[in-house]
């Protein structure tokens, strides 16, 4: 059913997902984040990472900092949509990912934080 649901890209813009530093102020850890319909729903899913950051090595806090993946870190994509849609769409977000990677929640990314953020990037 998933792969049969027809996923639109409406916009997208990078977004700082590790903000620069350590003598490299334009630097970090950049990832998209894009807005979608899916059978006309409005949704955002953006990339991101999953990494211990309480155990992480000082220097490789500072390698995020100069645009470096920490080693063991697993990319995910974090999708706010519908919490009455949110298994569909994450359904077929998933078969459309060609990398493959896990669909996740995060009560931190919602809408109104995609929304303002495209429109800063699209101003």
């Amino acid at each position: 059913m998933a792969s049969r649901e027809r996923l639109e890209i409406v916009r997208s813009c990078d977004w700082p997902m590790h903000h620069g530093g350590a003598n490299n102020p334009h630097g970090g850890l950049w990832g998209q984040l894009t807005e979608i319909r899916v059978d006309g729903v409005t949704a955002y899913v953006r990339e991101h990472f999953r990494t211990d950051h309480f155990h992480m090595p000082g220097n490789a806090r500072i390698g995020m900092k100069k645009g470096r993946m920490p080693a063991g870190a697993r990319l995910v994509l974090e999708l706010a949509a519908p919490a009455e849609r949110w298994d569909a769409i994450a359904a077929v977000v998933r078969v459309k990912d060609p990398k493959g990677r896990p669909v996740e929640r995060n009560r931190l990314f919602t809408a109104a934080w995609a929304e303002h953020r495209l429109r800063e990037a699209h101003a």
